[in-house]
């Protein structure tokens, strides 16, 4: 089968040149070109080729393939990880520039600053409005993350941090997902600094004044930003295009400011120096620089890490003339550098002091413009930079007493991505250096890992890998990783403590919603899975492992049990968020089917609207001989630890699918090239007349939404093209199209939410639309079309789920800034019933005796609700009939019809499920319908309690009938309903003992009669 035809319907693969679009003027290219790692599959060899040219798509589809092929790949080993971070930071940085034809479309320097200024002055004025608003999006964390009964760093990657100097509580951080936040308690809380504001990418350099706390640069995207009051307004200082690396302000002259930067497009990229603060800004050295620093006591004299052309190595360079002018100056023994970072000391004495943290290219790696990957080297000079020393040991590529690590580093980490390096304020021997794990070593760099490893792999309970920034004041150091910041005040001579309470930039790539409890659990980049629970202080979060996967479900049957493809089924705890986490790996088997994931599609869990242990899946595949997989559907009826087969998509991937709630069995499945109905529960299944778009090769990026009343009607959205959104009533021989006239044609959506209430539809934009900003549009039968519901919601918090909590009228959106609520347009609303028995996969039961608990599945916001629940015909018992979570023995052989009604003020609504629960036999005694059951409440029947009692060892069944009044009879049965034993009990007697000694260990049934009762149970003889 030729599965890559499919995504780009015949085209020539890696057909980059024909996807190219033509431009005039100066390109900004937002990716920063890299090595290709060793070991990477040979269709990246395309993209590092020609990284802005290849099929954005093709791409994406053949890494989804390799994660499903490649167990090593989707675990990220570390023989995997440099190749499967490679192609993601490539694709995060192009997804936004992809046009309906699947490649990248880049726009020039002017076409990128009008669309950057058109968004924030459009964003202020949404801000002013949200002011006014009260339907207004408002983040809800995860703002911490806790593990094993402690903070734990696995909350959020920030990029970068600086310290205001004469006030070390003070610090802005910037984060990979292009938000700014302030601290001014030394980083204990956090806040954003206007999160509404589009810096167009990752914060990749932020400098605070030494001299004013509101004056800071920032690095954005490929932009120099300046914000003059604390970070609520930034100007686009528009002289400077390209990634800025670093900032440093002289402090003799706050107007004196430098940057380097690195190459956009073109001729773009170098060193800046503007002597204005910021009027200004004069190009001084042409090429590409990666850090540089000011000599303390000398800010004239700057060191930096620069080379001037694509194909030659970074050079040491050395100004002193305030970076005017620089020279270059050997570096010992290290050549051929492709990447690297500098610190000077403050330390009395230590003003000589410069370290160097190099990555040198050897075979396996192409230099490349940006650099990255290669044998890591720690340098120092004590001569102010004239003179370095290679202070690095290493007895081989895995041997024990290297400086860096042989788990992680010795191939450089994943280069220039990750790399930091500090000296101490107070010593200058004292040293901390990192890639993905970090160092600390007093004897002036390059002690064996063994004795100065304090962090990443080396250490992971002390600080989470891939170290990202350094900063230190005095005797305060806080270091910044993928996962957090840490906090020290001994230069981590002992282990630091978590210091990123309120970033809450964790980017979401996978979520599920609970329904009738608020329990969220999603899959996170860089920082695996976490669970969040109403229970759980606001904010707060439970990790649970994972290896950032786009996965995340809250069990309909517990909604404390959730699930990640990428590690188990687990129970979580209920009210103690340092309690245990149990995990269960019967469920979703690893040899067995787990859900085919990806950021682009919906619903990869698919829940029966009846039985909430009835699931449908399109699974991935565990190799290339098997993806016949990923066109197929199969059915659980045991929540995932068996499966069936319900649909095969004739060699076409599937996409999507869905229920109908009106009519669960109405499932629907959207493929590559096709739309199918099914109408009786996956037996058989019908081909839509036509497709809503039939111009496009493809469907991948596709989700579909069910009306909630109507079984037959269909929604359909594709986040991969511009306007794509329609619906149909008569399986695609007619489709409508709303989005028409309404001013969002040009825009592209991913995600479907349907009310139920008054035709309400909620759509929110792709990730493929990142640059235009990020937000959710509304309609229903009352509004004027379309309406924006995007007031306080960020432009840079990609979607990556949409999902109602109608439980309390709300609205959640899953993105790559952690998670973001609204109430709904309609907060209160007439609810749509649906009844759901929570332990079955289906309803044709064999044991007569079982209880089914069932519960409310409806839309509804449970504020002042009430629930009805009725059954036809009576069943033996019901408890609860009037609450929203009823517990039924239903006894009797016969098929039985459950209706739910649910009220609230707005109005009520019913839902019959007929013959959802099926009987093949009856319980012995049961022929008769006891008096007080059927739907009568537990308060009209007296109680009595039957328990198995042990005495020296002899077990005997004890009948407490005091509240009975009459004569009675008990009857014990075996399970197959012979009679063995009929016990009178007299009015006064009000306990009864019977001898179960001759009894082989099995499961019994009784019944207990009186003038007007009867009463039916069974119980286990251990």
């Amino acid at each position: 089968m030729n599965y890559l035809r499919r995504l780009l319907g015949g085209a020539l693969l890696f057909a980059g040149a024909a996807g190219a679009w033509a431009q005039t003027g100066t390109t900004i290219d937002p990716y920063v070109h890299e090595p290709l790692p060793a070991g990477s599959p040979s269709w990246m060899a395309e993209i590092y080729k020609n990284p802005s040219g290849v099929n954005f798509r093709e791409m994406t589809e053949h890494f989804r393939q390799w994660l499903i092929s490649d167990p090593n790949a989707r675990a990220k080993t570390l023989e995997k990880k440099p190749a499967v971070n490679y192609f993601r930071r490539w694709r995060s940085a192009y997804e936004r520039y992809v046009g309906d034809d699947g490649f990248i479309h880049l726009p020039t320097t002017e076409e990128h600053t009008a669309r950057l200024a058109r968004l924030n002055a459009r964003l202020a004025r949404r801000n002013t409005k949200a002011a006014e608003d009260d339907k207004t999006w408002k983040n809800i964390g995860p703002y911490t993350v806790h593990k094993n009964g402690k903070d734990y760093d696995a909350q959020a990657c920030v990029f970068r941090l600086t310290v205001y100097p004469k006030d070390p509580s003070i610090l802005y951080a910037g984060t990979e997902m292009g938000v700014v936040f302030k601290t001014t308690d030394k980083g204990q809380t956090w806040q954003p600094c206007n999160n509404l504001h589009n810096f167009g990418g990752a914060i990749y350099s932020i400098q605070v004044d030494p001299n004013d706390p509101d004056i800071v640069y920032c690095g954005g995207g490929v932009n120099l930003w300046k914000t003059t009051d604390g970070g609520q307004h930034w100007e686009l200082q528009s002289q400077v295009v390209g990634n800025v690396n670093s900032i440093r302000f002289s402090p003799e002259d706050s107007d004196y400011v430098t940057f380097s930067t690195g190459m956009a497009k073109g001729t773009q990229g170098g060193f800046y120096v503007t002597k204005d603060g910021g009027q200004t800004y004069e190009k001084t050295f042409s090429g590409m620089c990666h850090d540089h620093e000011l000599k303390p006591g000398n800010p004239s004299r700057i060191y930096m890490l620069g080379k001037d052309r694509e194909d030659v190595e970074f050079l040491m360079r050395i100004s002193d003339d305030g970076g005017m002018t620089f020279r270059s100056v050997p570096t010992a023994d290290v050549k051929n550098i492709v990447a690297g970072r500098l610190a000077v000391s403050e330390a009395e004495g230590g003003e000589d002091y410069v370290y160097a943290i190099v990555n040198s290219y050897y075979i396996d790696y192409d230099r490349g413009p940006m650099g990255g990957m290669g044998t890591p080297y720690i340098l120092r000079s004590t001569d102010g930079g004239e003179t370095w020393e290679n202070r690095t040991q290493c007895d081989g590529q895995y041997h024990r007493n290297c400086t860096f690590s042989g788990f992680g580093d010795t191939n450089g980490g994943q280069g220039y991505f990750d790399m930091i390096i500090a000296a101490s304020p107070e010593n200058p021997e004292h040293v901390i250096y990192g890639l993905t794990c970090c160092y600390r070593d007093e004897q002036g760099g390059g002690t064996s890992s063994l004795k100065t490893g304090i962090g990443g792999y080396v250490n992971r309970d002390a600080m989470h890998p891939d170290m990202q920034d350094i900063v230190t004041c005095g005797k305060d150091t806080w270091i910044c990783t993928d996962g957090g910041i840490k906090y020290s005040t001994d230069f981590f001579a002992t282990p630091g403590e978590s210091r990123h309470y309120g970033i809450y930039a964790s980017q979401y790539v996978g979520f599920g919603q609970g329904w009738n409890k608020d329990v969220m659990a999603g899959g996170r980049w860089h920082n695996g899975d976490a669970v969040m629970s109403e229970s759980y202080d606001a904010g707060h979060a439970l990790h649970v492992g994972g290896v950032e996967q786009s996965t995340g479900y809250v069990m309909l049957s517990n909604p404390h049990m959730v699930y990640f493809s990428d590690g188990s089924m687990c129970t979580v705890p209920e009210q103690d968020i340092n309690g245990t986490v149990v995990s269960d790996y019967s469920y979703f088997p690893y040899s067995g089917k787990r859900p085919a994931e990806s950021l682009v599609t919906s619903n990869e869990l698919d829940f029966d609207p009846r039985y909430a242990h009835r699931i449908i899946i399109n699974p991935s595949s565990e190799s290339y001989a098997d993806l016949e997989d990923m066109c197929t559907l199969y059915m659980s009826e045991d929540e995932g630890k068996s499966f069936r087969k319900i649909f095969q998509g004739d060699e076409n991937f599937v996409q999507t699918h869905a229920h109908a709630r009106s009519n669960p069995d109405h499932l629907y499945a959207v493929t590559d090239y096709s739309i199918y109905h099914s109408t009786d529960n996956g037996s058989t299944w019908t081909d839509f007349v036509q497709r809503p778009y039939v111009d496009n090769n493809n469907q991948a990026g596709a989700a579909i939404a069910v009306d909630h009343h109507d079984d037959n009607l269909l929604w359909y959205v594709n986040g991969y093209y511009k306007g794509q959104v329609a619906y149909t009533s008569d399986e695609g021989a007619t489709w409508t199209y709303p989005l028409q006239g309404s001013g969002y044609e040009n825009r592209r959506f991913s995600w479907i939410v349907l009310t139920g209430y008054k035709n309400g539809v909620y759509l929110s934009t792709s990730l493929m639309d990142y640059d235009e900003g990020q937000f959710v549009i509304y309609r229903d039968d009352d509004t004027d079309g379309w309406v924006e519901y995007a007031n306080g919601f960020p432009p840079g918090a990609v979607i990556s789920r949409l999902a109602p909590f109608y439980k309390e009228g709300k609205l959640r959106a899953a993105t790559y800034q952690g998670i973001w609520e609204v109430p709904l347009y309609h907060e209160q609303f007439v609810p749509v019933a649906q009844p759901m028995a929570l332990n079955l996969g289906h309803g044709k039961l064999t044991d007569p005796m079982k209880e089914v608990q069932f519960d409310s599945y409806s839309i509804v916001n449970q504020e002042n609700a009430t629930w009805e629940w009725t059954f036809s015909p009576k069943p033996y018992r019901v408890e609860g009939a009037d609450t929203r979570n009823p517990k039924v023995v239903f006894g009797r052989q016969g098929d039985y019809d459950v209706t739910l009604t649910v009220t609230t003020p707005e109005g009520s609504h019913s839902r019959t499920i007929e013959k959802m629960i099926s009987l093949s036999q009856s319980a012995p005694g049961t022929e008769e319908p006891p008096v007080g059951t059927g739907i009568a409440s537990a308060s009209d029947t007296p109680q009595i309690d039957v328990e198995v009692r042990y005495e020296a060892g002899v077990p005997s069944l004890v009948v407490h009938s005091g509240q009975l009044t009459t004569d009675k009879k008990f009857r014990l049965y075996s399970l197959k309903g012979a009679l063995l034993q009929d016990v009178a009990i007299p009015a006064s007697q009000t306990r009864t003992e019977v001898s179960l000694g001759e009894l082989a260990p099995d499961v019994y049934l009784y019944n207990l009669s009186a003038k007007d009762y009867k009463y039916y149970g069974k119980f286990l003889k251990k």
